[in-house]
């Protein structure tokens, strides 16, 4: 069975390849990336959820421009980021949370850090 930090680091590695890919930026890219996961992609949705599980205080976002958390759970970019920044279409892949209505067509991160499809992950989840 594959160990959870190898499937993430496969994961990481692919969207990693895409990013450098030369020419990635054209044209032909997509015009809107969504983002389903776990804490590897999540930009910030769970500060606007009641969970104990956030990235709203420090040390979180201590390398990003003015200093302060963005509610990613990193210091820098998440795969998600450097995947719309690649293909030009935002500098950051923006929390669902975040997105004013009409505004998501540009793209959005659906992610929650504690997300699992496992009930014994997550026993009061209903699905």
């Amino acid at each position: 069975m594959v160990n959870n930090f190898h499937l993430s680091l496969l994961s990481f590695l692919l969207l990693l390849s895409i990013t450098i890919t030369p020419g990635a930026a054209t044209k032909g890219g997509p015009s809107a990336i969504y983002a389903f996961g776990d804490s590897m992609l999540d930009s910030g949705n769970n500060n606007k959820i009641l969970t104990l599980c956030r990235a709203h205080h420090k040390p979180y976002g201590i390398d990003f421009p003015g200093q302060s958390p963005t509610g990613r759970f990193s210091n820098g970019k998440l795969p998600g980021d450097m995947l719309v920044s690649a293909y030009s279409i935002k500098d950051l892949l923006p929390a669902y949370a975040d997105s004013l209505v009409g505004q998501t067509h540009w793209s959005a991160s659906l992610t929650s850090s504690p997300a699992s499809a496992l009930r014994q992950h997550a026993p009061a989840s209903t699905t």
